[in-house]
């Protein structure tokens, strides 16, 4: 028997289901965690632009942009954790009420999901680097390598889109 067959897992952890529930809690914790930094972070960029505008008279656009998709990187990650906590809710222990555009039924949704937010995180984390535009090379190197994570991540969910559903 494969030992990655979802099925074996199942039964495996269908009478011990009490191991996930500290999975599920570290998941939802970290996503409530995540959601304070965004709003403490947003906080500290709001008071450093008045400080800077009162000390100088000037603010910065770029730096304040790359400030402000940090909090976009913050709530990201703070989805990919639910999305985790709510897969492995859906999979292993039953169904739950989700946000509407979450369907996950099956591991390869959960990978899917996945890989989404993943795409989105990576985009942001690309625009934030151009939006500081400290070293235009850096800028460069970084750009390409997150194209490339990006292109694989896209593939490996049109793969997952197009394999045929067990039933």
């Amino acid at each position: 028997m494969p030992l990655n067959d979802i099925g074996i897992v199942r039964r495996i952890l269908e009478h011990t289901k009490w191991f996930i529930f500290p999975a599920i809690l570290v998941l939802y914790t970290s996503t409530a965690i995540l959601m304070l930094m965004g709003i403490l972070r947003l906080y500290t960029i709001v008071t450093e632009v008045i400080d800077a505008y009162y000390k100088t008279g000037l603010v910065h656009f770029a730096l304040v942009s790359a400030h402000i998709i940090t909090i976009i990187d913050i709530y990201l990650l703070a989805l990919v954790c639910y999305i985790f906590a709510i897969g492995i809710y859906k999979l292993f222990i039953g169904n739950v009420n989700t946000i509407p555009w979450l369907k996950i039924h099956s591991i390869d949704d959960l990978k899917l999901n996945i890989s989404k937010m993943v795409i989105l995180f990576l985009a942001t984390l690309m625009v934030q680097k151009v939006a500081s535009w400290e070293n235009p090379q850096d800028v460069l190197y970084f750009g390409i390598v997150i194209a490339v994570i990006c292109a694989v991540l896209i593939w490996y969910s049109m793969m997952l889109q197009r394999k045929p559903k067990e039933e």
